[in-house]
């Protein structure tokens, strides 16, 4: 009766340890950032908007002037 008793602690303690690790890897595991999702998230410095003005949000979530195309040229 004492070894199965040592044995499942051993099984427990196994199973909580293992549990823990799972956990842990769950709890620090980094997400990584989605453009274009509505939400300024690490390393977005825009999300659709929030530019300050003058500025437009790019397709990579950066707040950047917009190029302004030059006129067409006049018939001669």
């Amino acid at each position: 009766m004492i070894m199965k008793s040592k044995h499942l602690s051993l099984i427990i303690l196994v199973l909580v340890i293992v549990g823990v690790i799972l956990i842990g890897g769950c709890i620090t595991q980094e997400t990584k950032s989605v453009c274009g999702n509505g939400v300024v998230e690490a390393g977005e410095e825009c999300d659709g908007d929030g530019c300050p003005a003058g500025k437009v949000c790019t397709e990579n979530c950066k707040c950047e002037t917009p190029e302004i195309p030059s006129p067409p040229a006049l018939p001669e």
